[in-house]
């Protein structure tokens, strides 16, 4: 049987707060020496930043869709007066262009750590990325929103033989209550619980100490969860009553009936956040493959938007087709009063 028991060496004085030898014993360390083992060596901590490679090639897709946003805004802004273009509605055009040009710039703040910024750099760039993507995708479906709301109360008097004229004004409000209900719930967030760089340490040594550390956007309180589902029932809704919309404008035979184009960019898009946002939330640790995956959401779904609504307009315009003349109630002109012709 292998007992112990204590043995006093020494004794803190309370006045000089100093340890002294009591009756002269000598503190022994393991191994039965007198004198103290080295320190430990310092921890090997590794701070894992993102590959530049990496960085490059989403920073390199980045410039791409934003090149293609303002593209389109081009082709919108020069040729608005264009019979095709003018027939599409250019006001809405236009906003759906800068919606998808702050989705393509969120990839910026997303591929920032503190090998290119400061620490502060970081904050700013964990809480601009929600405002980048939340305002662009909310403005993207709110004005599509409202060039189908638009174009179904015209068929709709029409159909009634009324005339009317209803211009961008009286169908932008729905779209501007979403928006603004997007920006109120990113403004308190900012305020009271803003996104904060976070080193977090992913492995240990053998002696417990930080191994592996990666960087991260962390809540200050804890509560991002609450606001980012906010966000998200908010750009739900914008989806939903843009797709049903697009459902009513079914039977708008047109040369250039975007119903079918913008069922297709929701498709695309709920194909890429359904595989990329399972995966880049079992690999979360890993900061390259989570700027990956969230760069290709990004990219497929700026480019699905801007080519499902954009192509074809520009293919008709560069043929010179335009609308068709053989239905009438195809020939739709924005704020133009409208009739309905029987044949």
């Amino acid at each position: 049987t292998v007992s112990f028991f204590p043995v006093p060496t020494h004794f803190l004085e309370v006045t000089t707060n100093e340890w002294t030898s009591y009756r002269n014993r000598t503190f022994l360390f393991p191994g039965g020496v007198t004198e103290p083992p080295p320190d430990l060596p310092p921890p090997d901590t590794v701070l894992v930043h993102l590959d530049p490679n990496a960085r490059g090639i989403c920073l390199a897709l980045c410039g791409l869709a934003m090149l293609a946003a303002l593209f389109f805004l081009y082709f919108t802004i020069s040729k608005r007066e264009n019979r095709i273009v003018k027939a599409s509605q250019p006001e809405f055009l236009i906003l759906i262009c800068i919606g998808c040009l702050l989705m393509a710039s969120t990839i910026i703040p997303l591929s920032m750590d503190t090998q290119v910024a400061s620490e502060r750099g970081c904050d700013v760039a964990c809480q601009s990325k929600f405002w980048l993507i939340g305002v662009g995708f909310c403005l993207t479906f709110t004005a599509l929103f409202s060039k189908l709301w638009r174009v179904n109360r015209v068929m709709k008097n029409a159909k009634g033989f009324r005339k009317v004229k209803i211009t961008a004004l009286d169908v932008i409000v729905p779209g501007a209550i979403i928006l603004g209900c997007n920006i109120l719930v990113l403004t308190v967030w900012t305020l009271m619980s803003p996104m904060i760089w976070e080193i977090r340490t992913v492995q240990y040594d053998e002696f417990g100490r930080p191994k592996v550390q990666v960087g991260s956007c962390t809540a200050q309180e804890g509560n991002a969860r609450a606001f980012i589902g906010s966000l998200l029932a908010i750009d739900g809704v914008a989806i939903l009553i843009t797709l049903w919309q697009a459902y009513e404008a079914r039977h708008i035979t047109t040369d250039l009936s975007e119903s079918k184009y913008i069922g297709l960019a929701v498709v695309a898009i709920f194909e890429a956040s359904f595989i990329g946002v399972p995966v880049i939330y079992i690999v979360n640790d890993q900061p390259n493959a989570v700027l990956f995956l969230s760069t290709a959401i990004i990219f497929v779904s700026v480019l699905a938007i801007l080519g499902f609504l954009f192509g074809p307009k520009y293919k008709a315009y560069w043929k010179k087709e335009g609308l068709s003349p053989s239905e009438p109630h195809g020939n739709y002109q924005p704020g133009a009063n409208a009739r309905r012709n029987d044949s």
